[in-house]
C-alpha cells in the first residue's frame, strides 16, 4: 500500500487508514465529500464491509501502515503552510461600551487581556492551496478554535468574544465564512476541514448574524446590518429546510444517523428528537424572522413565525415530562443515556431560549407586531408549564456540578443566562464569583478562543459595577459630588441616586443635554428636608458650573408602586438665570406640567438608569404598565402637536419635538427607550420601507434628517416647514394603533 499520488484525490483514503492504525471504531462513509479517485474510493468500499470496529492487522501490515502514516504526517506539516498566522489584527480592539463601563479594576484589566489574545488565533487561507489539501478554503481571515481551524459551535462564542471587542470586520468575516459553507455544501460542516464535511451543529448561524447586524444596527451603521441581512437570509432558510423534519406526527428536528445533517457537539445520539437541538432551532427561527423585518421583509419571513410558534408548541407537548418536571429527549431504546453534561445542558437551554427571546424585535414593519413575539415568548415563559421551582433546581443542580474538573465553560455561559430567570441580581453574582474562583487565576493566554469570547460575553452582560457613559471627566465628577453631597443631606433616608436620560445611554451632548438625575429616599420628606434637598442642588451646580441640571426625588414606595408622586423637583438651569422647584405632584400639574412626561421617566430609568449609589434600578423601579405607556407617549405626541402648530413656533422647538416623536414612535414598535437621535435614524428607515405606499414620508424623512442634524451639528441653520413636521406627528399617531 502506497501512498495515493493522484493528482486530485483527496485525504479520505488516508482517513481510512490512520483510523486503523489508531484503532478508532469510525471510519468515513463512502459517501464522503472528498474528492478521491477509484482506486481509493473501492478501498474505502472494502475497509466498510468490515463494519464500525477496528480490523485485526499482522504486525507486517501496522508496520506498513505506520509508515504510511508518517508520510500523512509529513503532508500535514505541508498542508499547514496554507495558513498564515499573523499576530497583527487587520483592525484595532476596542472593549465595547459594557465593558469599558466596568468599574473592578482588576476585573477591567483581565478583559483588557482577554481582548487582547485573538492574535495568536489569527488565520488566514492561501489562494493557492493544494487540491489535496484537506482544509475547506475560507474567503476571509478567521479566529482558529482548535488545531489551526476553526468549529462551527465554537464561532458562534467567537463572534459574540469579537463583537465585544469592537472586531466587526473580523466577526462580519466569520459570518461570511460560514454563509459560504452553505452556498457551497447546504449546511455548515461541524469544522473547517475535510474529515468533517459529513456532519454539523446546532443552527447558530442565524444566532450569529443576528447579533452581528443587531450591535451594528445600534451603532447606527443601519446599511451595513441591512446589507449583511440580505446576503445570509436566503443561505439562512437553506440551512433551516435541510432540519425540517419529515414525516412524524410533530415539527420536531432530530439528530441523523448519517450524513447530512449528521450529528455533533453534544455527544447526541443518533435518531434522537433532542431538547436543546429544538430550542436552538426555535430561536434561530425567531432570528430569521426578526433579520427579515430589518430588510422590510417581514411578511415574506413571517412562515418563520409560525414555524417557531409550532416548534414551540411540540416542544412543550413532547418534550416536556409533567410528571418528572423536566425537559426529556425522544430516543429509541438502543441510543443510551446522555452524558451528565449534556443532561444539563437539556434543561439549561430551554431557558436560555427564554432570556434570549426577551430582547426587542427589530419591529421595522407594521406587520411584525409585538403581540405575536409575546404570544410566542409565553410558550416558554409560562409559570404553570416550566415552574420557578424546576427553574431554580436545574440551575442549583448546574451550579454543583460546575466545580467538577470536566465543567465545560460554555455550559457555564448557558447557566448564567438561565439564572436571569430567577434574577439578574443572583446571575451577575454567580458570573462574579465563578470568574473570579476559577479563571482569573490564570493567564489569558492559556484560554482557547471559544472560552475568550464566552467570558468576554459574560462579562459585558453581567457588568454590575459600572462607571458613568460620560467621557466628560467634570461631568462625571459632578454627578459623583452631588450624589455625595445627597447622601449627607439625607443620611440614612437615602436609597438610591440614579443617573437617567441620555446621560445615562452614553448620548450625552455637552451644552446640549440635560443631566437627568432621579434620587430615592426610604421615606416622604418633610417641608425642611426638601428645602435642604433643593439648595443642595443648587449650590453643588452652581459651584461646579454645571448647566441644565435636573433633579426628581422620589419615596421608594412611590417608585416601587410606579406612581408619579414625586416630593420634590428640581431645575437649574445655569448661572443668571432662574432655578425650578416644585414640592409636589399637584402643584407640578396647576404649573401646566404633564404627567406623562413622568412616566416616561420612570419607563426610561428602569429600562436605563445607572446607578450611582444604591442597589441597581431594576430592582427598585417598577416597569410602566403597555397601556399607560401607549397612553403617555399618545398625550406627549398630541402635546408636541400643539406646540408645533403654533404659528410662532422656532426651529429649535421643531426640532426637540421631532426628535422626541421618533422616541416614542421607537417604544411603541419596540419596547424600548433608546437615545431620541437612534430613534430617528431608525424612523428613517421606517419611512424608507414604507414610501412607496405613502408618498408622504419622503417629505417626512427630509424633515427627521434635518432633526438629527441639529441635534449632532447645533451650529447648523436650518429652515423646516411647521405644517410638515406637524402631519408627521399626525402620521405617527395614526399608525400607533397599528401595534
Amino acid at each position: 500500500m502506497k501512498l495515493c499520488s493522484a493528482e486530485n484525490c483527496g485525504p479520505g483514503k488516508l482517513e481510512c487508514l490512520l483510523s486503523l492504525v489508531s484503532q478508532q471504531p469510525h471510519v468515513p462513509n463512502s459517501g464522503s465529500t472528498c474528492d478521491i479517485c477509484s482506486v481509493c474510493q473501492a478501498y474505502i468500499e472494502c475497509i466498510l464491509k468490515h463494519g464500525n470496529r477496528p480490523i485485526t492487522l499482522s504486525e507486517e501490515e501496522r508496520t506498513e501502515l505506520e509508515d504510511i502514516m508518517s508520510q500523512w504526517i509529513s503532508y500535514l506539516s505541508s498542508a499547514k503552510s496554507v495558513y498564515v498566522s499573523q499576530e497583527k489584527l487587520m483592525e484595532e480592539v476596542q472593549l465595547s461600551k459594557s465593558l469599558s463601563f466596568i468599574g473592578d479594576k482588576s476585573l477591567k484589566e483581565w478583559a483588557l487581556s482577554l481582548s487582547q489574545c485573538w492574535g495568536s488565533h489569527y488565520r488566514t487561507i492561501r489562494n493557492n492551496m493544494s487540491p489535496n489539501c484537506p482544509l475547506l478554503h475560507t474567503p476571509n481571515p478567521y479566529v482558529a478554535t482548535q488545531n489551526d481551524t476553526w468549529f462551527y459551535w465554537d464561532s458562534f462564542f467567537v463572534v459574540l468574544g469579537l463583537l465585544e471587542c469592537q472586531m466587526f470586520e473580523t466577526s462580519g468575516g466569520t459570518i461570511q465564512n460560514l454563509l459560504r459553507c452553505i452556498s457551497q455544501f447546504k449546511k455548515v460542516p461541524c469544522g473547517g476541514s475535510v474529515e468533517m464535511m459529513d456532519f454539523t451543529h446546532p443552527p447558530l448561524l442565524p444566532l450569529m448574524v443576528n447579533e452581528w447586524c443587531k450591535r451594528n444596527f445600534f451603532q447606527g451603521k443601519f446599511e451595513e446590518a441591512q446589507n449583511l441581512a440580505r446576503i445570509a437570509l436566503p443561505l439562512l432558510e437553506i440551512e433551516h429546510t435541510s432540519w425540517i423534519s419529515t414525516g412524524g406526527t410533530h415539527c420536531l428536528a432530530q439528530w441523523a444517523g448519517g450524513p447530512p445533517p449528521g450529528y455533533g457537539s453534544f455527544c447526541e445520539r443518533p435518531h434522537c428528537t433532542s431538547i436543546s437541538l429544538n430550542t436552538i432551532i426555535f430561536v434561530s427561527e425567531v432570528c430569521i424572522a426578526d433579520l427579515g423585518s430589518l430588510v422590510h421583509q417581514a411578511s415574506e419571513y413571517s412562515k418563520f413565525w409560525e414555524y417557531a410558534r409550532q416548534r414551540a408548541i411540540d416542544i412543550g407537548t413532547h418534550l416536556w415530562n409533567e410528571d418528572e418536571v423536566c425537559w426529556e429527549d425522544i430516543c429509541p431504546p438502543e441510543a443510551g443515556r446522555p452524558s451528565t453534561w449534556n443532561e444539563y445542558a437539556m434543561q439549561l437551554i430551554p431557558l436560555w431560549a427564554q432570556s434570549y427571546l426577551s430582547q426587542p424585535p427589530w419591529g421595522l414593519h407594521p406587520n411584525h407586531h409585538l403581540s405575536r413575539v409575546r404570544a410566542i415568548r409565553k410558550l416558554f415563559d409560562n409559570e404553570e408549564e416550566v415552574p420557578y421551582s424546576f427553574v431554580k433546581s436545574t440551575c442549583k443542580d448546574a451550579l454543583n456540578w460546575m466545580e467538577q474538573e470536566d465543567a465545560q465553560p460554555w455550559l457555564m455561559w448557558f447557566v448564567a443566562h438561565s439564572l436571569r430567570r430567577m434574577s439578574p441580581q443572583v446571575s451577575k453574582s454567580f458570573v462574579s464569583d465563578w470568574l473570579q474562583s476559577f479563571y482569573q487565576k490564570a493567564p489569558a493566554r492559556q484560554y482557547s478562543p471559544c472560552t475568550v469570547g464566552l467570558l468576554l460575553n459574560l462579562l459585558s452582560e453581567n457588568a454590575d459595577l459600572m462607571e458613568f457613559p460620560i467621557s466628560d471627566p467634570l461631568i462625571s465628577t459632578f454627578i459623583m459630588t452631588l450624589a455625595s453631597n445627597l447622601r449627607r443631606v439625607l443620611g440614612t433616608g437615602l436609597h438610591g441616586v440614579y443617573l437617567t436620560g441620555s446621560a445615562a445611554t452614553g448620548s450625552y451632548i455637552h451644552g446640549v443635554s440635560d443631566i437627568d438625575i432621579i434620587c430615592v429616599c426610604n421615606d416622604r420628606l418633610s417641608s425642611d428636608r426638601k428645602a435642604a434637598v433643593s439648595m443642595c442642588v443648587i449650590s453643588t451646580s452652581s459651584a461646579m458650573h454645571i448647566e441644565k441640571v435636573e433633579v426628581d426625588v422620589y419615596s421608594l414606595s412611590a417608585v416601587q408602586e410606579g406612581s408619579p408622586e414625586f416630593e420634590v423637583k428640581v431645575t437649574y438651569f445655569g448661572e443668571n438665570k432662574d432655578s425650578s422647584i416644585t414640592n409636589s405632584l399637584e402643584e407640578y400639574l396647576r404649573q401646566g406640567g404633564k404627567d406623562f412626561w413622568l412616566v416616561m421617566d420612570y419607563e426610561n430609568t428602569y429600562l436605563n438608569g445607572v446607578a450611582v449609589m444604591g442597589p441597581p434600578a431594576r430592582s427598585i423601579f417598577s416597569r410602566v404598565n403597555h397601556g399607560k405607556m401607549v397612553q403617555s407617549i399618545t398625550g406627549a405626541i398630541t402635546l408636541l402637536l400643539e406646540r408645533v402648530s403654533q404659528p410662532t413656533v422656532k426651529v429649535d422647538m421643531l426640532c426637540s419635538a421631532i426628535l422626541h416623536i421618533c422616541r416614542g414612535w421607537y417604544w411603541i414598535v419596540t419596547g424600548l427607550l433608546s437615545p431620541k437621535v437612534f430613534c430617528a435614524k431608525w424612523a428613517l428607515l421606517m419611512l424608507v420601507g414604507s414610501a412607496e405606499s405613502c408618498p408622504q414620508n419622503l417629505e417626512f424623512h427630509s424633515v427627521v434628517s434635518s432633526a438629527v442634524q441639529s441635534r449632532t451639528c447645533p451650529t447648523t441653520h436650518l429652515s423646516l416647514p411647521s405644517e410638515t413636521v406637524a402631519s408627521f406627528a399626525r402620521y405617527v399617531l395614526s399608525v400607533i394603533p397599528n401595534y
